[in-house]
């Protein structure tokens, strides 16, 4: 009889096979996610239901059966069984079942964007079949660091970190500027490139690439997850371009093969999937325009206090449109990925949904893109063959891939083997800046976007806001008024007045300035009326302790952001309209022929912006920052890095066209040789770059600082040395090409200068004056050279001629021909005839 017994043990065991049947719950979990850049914590998995209860035994359960008859008795044994037959041949083996295929391993889709609030991780899966030897991992990362000094000097936060199977956190944090002169944070990492020089992670470099130790890997599936660990105010997170494990000996073979590997192309980008697209393009587009309602984490912590509490509360007049392009073509054509759009409106404080309606509106302009073009890619990076592509694709730049890897890897791109060195230093040549590329990154989009808008750091209620740069009133933010002329115009003169005229307007009133103490240019103007026309609650500066203020970074920071603000809206705008209106091939209708001496050049260029005055120049600390170093939350080697990356830009996108000077050359040239002196990475063939483009823009028949020929810059002993008399700069090209170019530039010089007139020379005083025809101040100084220090061989201002007399002797040491210094001696017994230059000729 079957009894309840006997079912409860018969389900128990049906239970038992049904759960073997099915395996464990973490057989089949897979916690990567394919195309996510945010990955939300795996969900717990649900707890097993409690087993129902054993059923309770029947009150009157069945008597035990009666006993059954006595068994039968067992038979007798038969006969013997016949013999076992002899086994045939064994059988055939049936063949093994072909095993089940492997299934295909998830793609990773690259970049990895890691955005959101601290704690945000992205969790990628991968399968290994052999994990042995495995010890480091490649990262190219982009904005891992922090770019504050303060924050990315503290051991104690790190911005990115990188867990492998879900172990300890592995920091990617590898600052090298700390004021111990120590590595702050992961000493194993090893950065690639020259980004170690620079700052390395945080530093100036903002895309960086990099080995780090790992373990924890095992046969089979591997997770990889990468967290933004602490976040600041300014940024939504980071970026993985490109990772991968290393093995071997030297860890330089990868693991992972490239298959692996998928890479987001923004031309299959759709707007976000949403219930009605065109009410969601309509209402993103509004969202986009909308004022007074983004609020701002960085401008609420201006007072010191978060959550929308004290004088800053994190409210912002700006809009989307205010601080990018106005249309939002830049977010476009920069490829700016969808979830990035969106998790930086909620950054500012809209909904995911707000957020979802504007990249809506982003993917429904009518923009051409180009494969180049994202946000890690510096735009109008310089790179060879990047002028044979459509001129939209300029700005997208050549790409990090263009970045050199050392300043020596330029020689064969500035002097090509089939070239003389004469002709590429030519006054009347020209040196292609866009195609000849450097081992510095430009600028990525993101440094060009303005931390805090004009309209948020004035006060728009104030007077000096609300009038020109004369003071008239035009009852409108002078910024707004100048920005609407150039819309209506495009003129280059239109466009140039929103730096000539801003610039002017910001240090209106101003009397202490942070490079001379009581005169300067207008945007190192410390106080002034616009500069006390402040939004942003700060103590500023003393007018009548300028002395002693005017470097305190309590006192002056409100002013530099303010004046940095306005900066990047400037070069935003400018970029708007001259890529948003095709104004970048207007370069190639300067054919009128511009002549010197005899000799007439066409001084057009395919590509570039015809803009009247400074278009990017300004935007180097040297002019906007507290110290005319730095800003105030750089190092300063930082700040001297990110001024000559902005001044070395202002070659590439407008170098002049020998009409106008939108370089002031002594500030280019300068801040090469500062980097070269602040950091370990050599800058020599950058310097002859500069240089050689320098004396072609210079050579215009005109003479004079910011003009034509400017022999404060051009005088002969930048071709050897600083004024100090320390050659590594222009030495480290090697002797024999350093003195191929001192023979070919000093002789170029020297017929130049020689066509200026007494007269011209005279009135060219812009800046430092020439020294003048009847100087008697032309004197040898011996003690100058030997490497003592004080005092200096050679000094700025009107003292070109003596200068040049005490160089002679050093050019004639290394070597330089004789023809080269007889010219130049020709040319300044000319320019200044009381000097003894016969006693340094030589028969």
């Amino acid at each position: 009889m079957l009894t309840r017994h006997h079912l409860k043990c018969g389900l128990i065991l049906l239970l038992f096979s049904l759960l073997s049947a099915c395996g464990s719950a973490d057989d089949n979990a897979e916690s990567s996610q394919s195309g996510n850049t945010e990955t939300v914590p795996s969900p717990k998995p649900e707890p097993e239901p409690e087993p129902e209860p054993e059923p309770e035994p029947d009150p009157d359960p069945d008597p035990d059966p009666e006993p059954g008859p006595e068994p039968e008795p067992e038979p007798e044994p038969g006969p013997e069984p016949e013999p076992e037959p002899e086994p045939g041949p064994e059988p055939e083996p049936e063949p093994e079942p072909e095993p089940e295929p492997e299934p295909e391993p998830e793609l990773i889709s690259l970049p990895l964007e890691v955005f959101g609030p601290s704690g945000t991780q992205v969790v990628k899966s991968f399968a290994l079949e052999n994990a042995v030897g495995i010890s480091h991992l490649h990262l190219q990362c982009h904005a891992c660091g922090y770019h504050d000094h303060a924050l990315d000097a503290n051991p104690l936060i790190t911005k990115a970190g990188v867990r492998i199977n879900g172990g300890e956190l592995i920091s990617i944090k590898h600052y090298t500027l700390s004021d111990s002169a120590s590595v702050v944070g992961n000493m194993d990492i090893e950065l690639e490139g020259p980004a170690a020089g620079y700052g390395g992670i945080g530093g100036a470099f903002r895309t960086v690439s990099f080995t780090l130790p790992v373990s924890g890997l095992i046969q089979g599936r591997n997770t990889i997850t990468f967290e933004h660990v602490n976040a600041d105010k300014k940024s939504i997170g980071f970026r993985v371009l490109a990772f991968n494990l290393l093995r071997g000996e030297d860890a330089t073979e990868s693991v992972l093969d490239d298959a692996l590997f998928t890479y987001d192309n923004p031309e299959d980008w759709a707007a976000p999937v949403t219930s009605n697209d065109d009410d969601d393009v309509r209402l993103g587009s509004q969202w986009w325009r909308a004022n007074k309602v983004l609020y701002d984490p960085f401008i609420d912590s201006l007072d010191g206090q978060l959550s929308g509490a004290g004088s800053s509360n994190g409210q912002i007049n700006a809009s989307c449109a205010d601080c990018h392009a106005e249309s939002g073509r830049d977010l476009a054509y920069f490829n700016y990925s969808n979830y990035s759009i969106i998790k930086r409106s909620t950054f500012h404080g809209l909904s995911y949904k707000q957020g979802e309606q504007i990249a809506a509106y982003i993917r429904s302009l009518p923009i051409a893109t180009s494969q180049y073009a994202r946000p890690w890619n510096p735009p109008y990076q310089p790179g060879v063959g990047i002028d044979e592509r459509p001129v939209f694709e300029w700005a997208a730049g050549a790409g990090l891939s263009a970045v050199l890897d050392k300043d020596s890897d330029m020689k064969p791109y500035l002097f090509p083997e089939d070239t003389a060195v004469s002709e590429v230093a030519s006054r009347f040549g020209q040196l292609n800046m866009r195609e000849l590329p450097v081992a510095l990154q430009m600028p990525d989009w993101n440094q060009w976007l303005p931390f805090i808008h004009p309209s948020d750091a004035y006060d728009l209620s104030a007077d000096a806001v609300l009038a020109d740069d004369k003071g008239n009133a035009i009852d409108q933010p002078f910024y707004d008024y100048i920005y609407q002329q150039a819309k209506d115009n495009l003129s280059p003169q239109a466009m140039g007045n929103m730096f000539n005229k801003l610039k002017a307007w910001s240090g209106r009133g101003g009397t202490c300035f942070t490079q001379n103490i009581r005169n300067g240019d207008s945007f190192r103007a410390a106080d002034g009326y616009i500069a006390d026309s402040l939004a942003i609650s700060a103590p500023g500066i003393d007018p009548d302790d300028c002395e002693n203020t005017r470097y305190d970074p309590e006192k002056v920071w409100a002013v530099e952001l303010a004046k940095q603000g306005l900066g990047a809206w400037i070069t935003v705008k400018l970029w708007e309209l001259n890529h948003g209106n095709n104004l970048e091939e207007r370069s190639a209708e300067l054919t009128t022929p511009i002549c010197a001496g005899g000799t007439c050049v066409d001084a057009s260029e395919p590509r570039g912006w015809v803009v009247d005055g400074q278009n990017v120049f300004f935007r180097a600390p040297h002019f906007l920052g507290y110290r005319s170093r730095n800003f105030t939350y750089q190092h300063e080697l930082v700040g001297e890095y990110e001024s000559t990356a902005w001044y070395h830009l202002q070659l590439v996108i407008n170098p002049g066209y020998r009409r106008t000077a939108p370089s002031h050359f002594i500030y280019t040239i300068g801040f090469v040789e500062d980097l070269h002196t602040a950091s370990p990475e050599p800058q020599s063939f950058r310097y002859w770059a500069g240089m050689i483009k320098m004396r072609q823009q210079q050579t215009n028949g005109q003479y004079g600082v910011e003009a034509g020929l400017d022999l404060r810059t051009a005088q002969p002993f930048y071709l050897w040395s600083n004024k100090r008399g320390d050659t590594s700069l222009p030495s480290g090209v090697g002797l024999d090409l350093w003195r191929q170019l001192i023979d070919a530039m000093l002789i170029d010089l020297a017929e130049d200068a020689e066509n200026g007139t007494a007269e011209e020379w005279a009135a060219a005083n812009q800046n430092r004056v020439v020294e003048q025809p009847d100087s008697n101040d032309i004197t040898a100084c011996d003690e100058c050279f030997d490497g003592t220090g004080r005092p200096w061989p050679f000094e700025w201002g009107a003292h070109q001629g003596r200068n040049t007399f005490r160089l002679i002797p050093q050019l004639r040491a290394m070597g330089v021909s004789e023809a080269s210094i007889n010219r130049t001696l020709i040319w300044a017994k000319k320019m200044w005839p009381l000097g003894d230059w016969d006693s340094h000729k030589q028969e």
